[in-house]
């Protein structure tokens, strides 16, 4: 990685003080330990970029996607943002379909796709070879943006709370499964 990259990354970071995680500049808690990034000691160049980040995301909703993966979503969703369409392609929900799901804590469409898959296998046993595919495809097409969607919710509802509420909750909900 160019020096030039390296400079860029972090001057979009901040290190938390009390887990010493990396976290977005323009986050407002820790994506790892939830704690306020308020006071965090922040280089020039970070509250420059808290200050004018591009990012239309809430930073609740960045807290919350957790470390994990949280560069990769923050563009999945902004291209959802910027598109005409709820949609975009995501490799892995496609390859564990109802497992991703799981494991981003989807359970509602988790177990609605399951539901239906099971219903048809059971109805029309002759069709039952494609029922995994197209599982597999739907989740892949909006398995990102049912992600979006709830994150956007928790965000929401991180809002309305004080800043120990908001710390708990987001420690809570954040990120994936384990």
């Amino acid at each position: 990685m160019s020096e030039n990259n390296t400079n860029q990354q972090l001057m979009q970071t901040v290190t938390c003080s009390n887990c010493s995680s990396i976290n977005q500049a323009s986050a407002s808690f820790c994506s790892s330990c939830g704690a306020s990034l308020k006071n965090a000691s922040y280089s020039p160049i970070d509250k420059d970029f808290r200050k004018n980040s591009q990012s239309s995301l809430d930073p609740d909703l960045i807290s919350l996607i957790g470390s994990k993966q949280e560069s990769y979503y923050i563009n999945k969703f902004s291209e959802i943002d910027k598109s005409d369409y709820d949609v975009a392609w995501n490799w892995a929900a496609f390859i564990f379909s109802v497992f991703w799901g799981v494991y981003r804590k989807l359970y509602t469409q988790a177990i609605i796709c399951t539901v239906v898959a099971v219903s048809v296998f059971f109805a029309m046993p002759e069709i039952a070879i494609f029922i995994i595919p197209v599982v597999s495809v739907i989740w892949a097409l909006f398995g990102t943006n049912w992600y979006r969607e709830a994150l956007k919710n928790k965000a929401a509802a991180a809002q309305k709370m004080s800043d120990k509420d908001k710390r708990n909750f987001i420690k809570e909900n954040k990120g994936t499964l384990f």
